[in-house]
Order: C-alpha cells, then structure tokens, then sequence
C-alpha cells in the first residue's frame, strides 16, 4: 500500500509566506504608556504642590508631599493593571464542565 501523499506536496498547493505579527511595533507604544504613567503623575504632583506652596508659603511640604502622591499613583497605574487583569478566555483549566 502506497503511503498517502502530503497535501502540500500537490502541485496546485505552495505554501503560504508566514505572516509578520504586529507585535514588534506595539511594544515600544506599550513601553512609552508605561512611562508616562510613572512619570506623569510624578511631575504633575510636583507642579501642583511647588504652586500651592507659593501660595501659602509652606515651602516644601505641598510639593514634597504631591510628589509623593504622584509616586504612589504612578506605580499604581502601572501596577493595578497586572493584579486586577482578566485570566485568558483560551484557558480552560479553571473553568467546570457538565461532566465534573
């Protein structure tokens, strides 16, 4: 008995160029979001506070202290989404069956 030929070895059938994925030119978009949510809210805190302080002559304390927030908010921002982020709909180790 003759093995059976491989479809891609049919003369009608080349094979396809593979595709490129887009992912190369998201990643530095992904990496420049990632910076500006840590350091934007950093330097928008130390604006807000260097200008209350010129209004209230408590110099350094608002600045220091919306600096601070600033901070804490950006490691938030970039953090929030790794713990708070949906499993993968394509696994299917978590989810029951009728059969369990």
């Amino acid at each position: 008995m003759e093995p059976s030929p491989n479809p891609t070895d049919r003369p009608g059938n080349k094979p396809q160029p593979i595709k490129s994925s887009p992912q190369p030119t998201t990643r530095p978009v992904a990496s420049l979001d990632t910076a500006y949510k840590m350091v934007g809210p950093v330097v928008l805190g130390l604006f807000i506070g260097y200008y209350i302080d010129q209004q209230f002559k408590t110099q350094p304390w608002w600045m220091l202290g919306m600096t601070f927030f600033g901070l804490i908010t950006g490691f938030w921002s970039v953090i929030k989404p790794l713990y708070f982020s949906q499993p993968d709909s394509g696994d299917v180790s978590d989810k029951k069956t009728d059969s369990d």
